[in-house]
């Protein structure tokens, strides 16, 4: 019996060894994905800032530098909310 006790504290021993390589694993893939997830937002948010130069550098042509046409374009693209209109409380 006095055996017994030390096999078994080395079986446990091994098995929680093997548990907490098995979390370590785990936690070592979930950081994996975590930037791999990350490298594709900054990807997309350089693609994001890519289209905005461009559009930007086509309304900049001669042609598209009218107040009519620029600003609906700018909302229309605009991923800000948009501007709610003041109300007019005065008559003048």
């Amino acid at each position: 019996m006095a055996k017994a006790l030390p096999v078994k504290l080395g079986l446990q021993i091994v098995r929680e060894m093997r548990f907490l390589l098995e979390v370590k694993a785990v936690s070592l893939e979930v950081i994996s994905y975590i930037n791999e997830v990350q490298s594709l937002k900054e990807r997309v948010d350089s693609h994001s800032l890519m289209k905005q130069y461009f559009f930007l550098k086509k309304l900049n042509s001669p042609s598209k530098l009218t107040p009519e046409r620029i600003e609906p374009e700018i909302l229309r693209r605009s991923t800000l909310p948009r501007p709610t209109p003041i109300p007019q409380i005065f008559e003048y």
